[in-house]
């Protein structure tokens, strides 16, 4: 039986390093070659890369709550955006200048960490999730304590990763008119 390298996967069909994403917090080194899909066992994260995964999250501000997979909210339809926040003031800073957007193409989503107190739940957004064991968080490389927000496109690609609004509000004025 062959063996194949993982650094072969998807035969170098990739987003990475593409002109349709956006990622201020990759830091191209200068004179490292470009690998598409990393190092194994990096634990590196880009725009371009296959969407986040995590179980268990905890669907709250609803009448019941209810549990959610972040593969279960994404569309072919609509770009969903996932604001990872601390507190519901850091979510809301980004939320706030988000909201203008078409809700048929952009899907609003906050992910807060099981820390959060649960006092208030108000939010411009379509979603409001806790990741209950920390698996979104892990899998994003995002801190507790860090505002991070993520775009993921229809096709399942991460399309942002950013510190705020302003980095989505530039990756959309690419291909919508009128942002």
């Amino acid at each position: 039986m062959v063996q194949r390298s993982p650094l072969i996967f998807m035969l170098g069909i990739n987003y990475r390093f593409s002109s349709i994403v956006l990622d201020e917090f990759a830091t191209p080194v200068e004179g490292r070659p470009i690998n598409a899909y990393g190092v194994p066992g990096e634990g590196h994260l880009e725009a371009g890369d296959w969407a986040l995964e995590a179980p268990n999250m905890l669907q709250v501000g609803r009448i019941e709550p209810d549990m959610k997979t972040l593969f279960g909210l994404y569309r072919l339809w609509y770009h969903t955006v996932l604001v990872f926040a601390p507190s519901h003031a850091n979510a809301a800073l980004i939320l706030g200048a988000l909201e203008t957007y078409n809700k048929s193409i952009v899907r609003l989503a906050v992910v807060l960490p099981s820390s959060t107190p649960m006092t208030c739940i108000a939010f411009p957004a379509d979603l409001v999730l806790v990741d209950q064991d920390g698996h979104a968080y892990s899998a994003s490389l995002v801190d507790s304590g860090q505002t991070k927000a993520f775009m993921i496109r229809p096709a399942g690609v991460i399309g942002v990763i950013v510190h705020g609004a302003e980095g989505v509000k530039i990756y959309f004025s690419r291909f919508l008119l009128d942002v």
